[in-house]
């Protein structure tokens, strides 16, 4: 199945809460990338944006995996979260995890092709297999 993600990510420093750099949340991808693969199947898209505020970054990813409950657990645990909110769509529903290091959201893609698109609209998503 094929989920998106955003992601919003904190660096937490002697208390000091900052924005990760761009170069930082890449090399974040990639190391959350390569936790996956080492027991699972997975498609990795992501692109990382700079926040409305102009404060920081944030990351959308598109992941192509078979287990939920796995996807969700390993992404609560790389945001130092522990327990996913269920926000109520009109078809699917929204996961929403906060945790110490960042906020984390959810859901089924209903269509690929528009949301490969929207993740693409400032610049070109990377693509890890």
């Amino acid at each position: 199945m094929n989920y998106g993600i955003t992601i919003r990510k904190y660096n937490v420093e002697n208390g000091k809460v900052t924005a990760p750099t761009r170069e930082n949340l890449k090399r974040q991808m990639l190391t959350l990338h390569k936790k996956f693969k080492r027991t699972d199947k997975i498609i990795t898209e992501y692109t990382i944006e700079k926040d409305p505020c102009g404060c920081g970054y944030h990351v959308h990813m598109k992941v192509q995996h078979e287990d939920s409950n796995t996807l969700l657990n390993r992404l609560s645990k790389f945001i130092g979260g522990n327990g996913w909110k269920e926000i109520n769509n009109l078809e699917y529903p929204i996961y929403e995890c906060n945790g110490k290091y960042g906020k984390i959201k959810v859901f089924r893609i209903k269509n690929n092709i528009r949301f490969s698109r929207y993740i693409n609209k400032i610049g070109l998503s990377k693509h890890l297999f």
